[in-house]
């Protein structure tokens, strides 16, 4: 039997892997390409010119709010949304 934080990261990485994806193909379609200068964490990133990225619809956990702690496996949601928008 799968723990919580497994059963978790069974929605949240595939989830963000969709959104990760309408993003590429949005921006493809418009032939213009924009460079990811920074990720902030799971489900935000932050594009050339200093404009943020939120993936709607992705919920990671919390890794860089400024009230909250760090939330289990926050840390591996940005490391897949890193290697994704690489």
């Amino acid at each position: 039997m799968l723990s919580r934080a497994q059963r978790i990261a069974l929605v949240v990485l595939p989830l963000l892997l969709i959104a990760v994806l309408i993003v590429v193909f949005y921006f493809g379609k418009s032939s213009s390409y924009v460079l990811v200068t920074r990720v902030v964490d799971g489900d935000t990133f932050e594009i050339e010119g200093g404009d943020k990225i939120r993936l709607i619809g992705v919920d990671t956990p919390e890794t860089k709010h400024p009230q909250k702690r760090k939330e289990c496996f926050g840390e591996t949601a940005s490391l897949k949304l890193k290697e994704l928008v690489s």
